[in-house]
């Protein structure tokens, strides 16, 4: 379902191999050393349980001590495991494969392929140590499959400092979190209910359920489910997208050009730069991740206090990124922070209103509308009689309910990613109409006589309301203004 090349990352796969098989074959020389252990969490968009975490040692250079022994784990049901870790090696890379979890965007569980492996890594590991707080999610494992991309290009002289080296990048991108040390908070579970702040944890957690976000927008868009489509197929692309001989985010692995799921382009787009969400470039971990996250954040699964707004520096830091260690010479794309442009076809501003009147507004917006409503001096107009997300009907306003005179309509848009915009017009109610007075002039009838008609309030004479001329027997009718009821002098 995936163009994903498996080659990209053959090196951790190979180190694996090796591992595991001198475990099987044994060895003729058997290595001991001081007991120490490695305790910590896996995640993908929230914990992962029932996963198998195994160790394997590296030397410095990236390579695996003769007789190495690696250590086994299961994860709890909150992700937690501990290592019985026996080595005098730096480097311990952690390989997490298979188990449950929920995806955060859908709150659908998902078994996890024990083909495609979490991985993580703890440096200067000391025997007879106990390290705890040891991080494996979908982030670090980008990590480790730059930090070897990164040493095989030779761009760090020791395999350990090309690791470092990528830790940094990539959670410097990723929410500017140390990836492997600082746990993820489940921002769509009950650990992030209420949480206000960006920190480390909070940050961690909401660029996952960005994660899960984006990849179930690929899921929907492919009609795929979840369980062939998540968060870990995800973060198996860009391993291998990262994991290539250019070390970089470009869409492509050293197979060829990576795609998530099946995606069909729009109708109206044709030739070499139609792309769709399924598409990985540059900017899928950029603009892509950074619109999922605003995304997630306005939706329901998001358990945190942190709106759209909260979240937009964050995630224009993201999608703006230009780190040349990562994006090479690829420009980040615009990201849009600007609301729904908002066109009344009706009412138009000036408008008279009387009887039962309709209004229409479309909203329109790069980013896609999220919604439309229309508001009248601050109360809801009628419900909405267009399914379209970018429009707001109805044909059903009686203006007999509202107050004579002047009105303020205002319609409220909102585009996908949170961002939100208004328009307004001013509406005249005159329900009341235009009518007449009529009388006699009495002292004896007088024609000819000017009659004129004022508006009257409070004692006072107020603006002309009409005029009239006394025929022969003294009466007269004076057409009024319209839309003036009350006293009249």
């Amino acid at each position: 379902m995936h163009n994903v090349a498996r080659g990209a990352y053959g090196r951790n796969a190979a180190v694996a191999a090796a591992a595991l098989a001198a475990l099987a074959a044994g060895c003729n020389e058997e290595v001991k050393f001081a007991d120490g252990s490695v305790a910590g969490v896996v995640w993908a968009s929230g914990p992962v349980a029932g996963a198998t975490v195994t160790g394997f040692m590296r030397n410095p250079d990236g390579t695996i001590p003769p007789g190495v022994i690696t250590a086994q784990a299961t994860t709890d049901e909150a992700g937690r495991f501990v290592l019985d870790v026996d080595t005098a090696t730096d480097t311990v890379i952690l390989e997490a494969r298979g188990g449950r979890t929920v995806e955060a965007a859908s709150g659908e569980p998902v078994e996890l392929d024990p083909d495609v492996t979490l991985r993580g890594v703890v440096l200067d590991f000391r025997a007879d140590s106990d390290v705890t707080g040891v991080v494996v999610t979908p982030v670090t494992t980008l990590a480790v499959a730059l930090g070897d991309a990164r040493a095989a290009a030779g761009k760090e002289a020791l395999h350990e400092d090309a690791m470092r080296r990528a830790l940094e990048l990539v959670g410097a991108h990723f929410g500017d979190v140390d990836a492997a040390a600082v746990e993820p908070v489940d921002v769509a579970g009950p650990e992030g209910e209420g949480l206000d702040q960006l920190t480390e944890p909070v940050r961690y957690g909401l660029v996952l359920a960005a994660w899960s976000r984006l990849a179930k927008e690929i899921a929907d868009t492919s009609k795929l489910t979840v369980n062939a489509v998540n968060t870990l197929v995800l973060t198996e692309a860009w391993e291998a997208d990262l994991g290539s001989a250019e070390a970089l985010f470009d869409g492509r692995s050293d197979e060829g050009a990576l795609f998530v799921g099946a995606c069909d382009p729009p109708p109206e787009c044709a030739g070499s730069e139609c792309r769709t969400v399924c598409d990985l470039d540059a900017n899928t971990p950029r603009a892509e991740l950074a619109r999922a996250l605003t995304v997630f954040a306005s939706s329901g699964r998001n358990r945190t206090a942190l709106a759209a707004d909260d979240v937009r520096p964050l995630a224009t830091a993201i999608a703006q990124d230009d780190e040349p260690e990562l994006f090479g010479e690829a420009p980040p794309d615009a990201f849009d922070t600007e609301g729904p442009a908002i066109a009344f076809a009706a009412p138009e501003p000036g408008t008279v209103w009387d009887g039962v009147v309709t209004i229409d507004v479309t909203a329109s917006d790069p980013s896609g509308v999220d919604g439309v409503t229309v508001t009248i001096d601050g109360m809801a107009a009628p419900a909405d009689e267009d399914p379209a997300a970018e429009r707001y009907v109805t044909t059903a306003l009686d203006t007999r309910e509202l107050a004579e005179g002047e009105h303020d309509v205002v319609a409220h848009a909102v585009d996908r990613l949170g961002n939100a915009s208004e328009a307004q017009v001013t509406v005249t109610v005159n329900n009341e109409g235009a009518g007449t007075v009529s009388g006699v002039v009495v002292k004896g009838p007088v024609a000819d006589a000017e009659v004129t008609a004022y508006a009257y309030a409070d004692g006072v004479k107020g603006r002309v309301l009409g005029a009239a001329t006394t025929g022969p027997d003294g009466t007269y009718t004076i057409e009024m203004a319209e839309g003036y009821s009350g006293p009249v002098l």
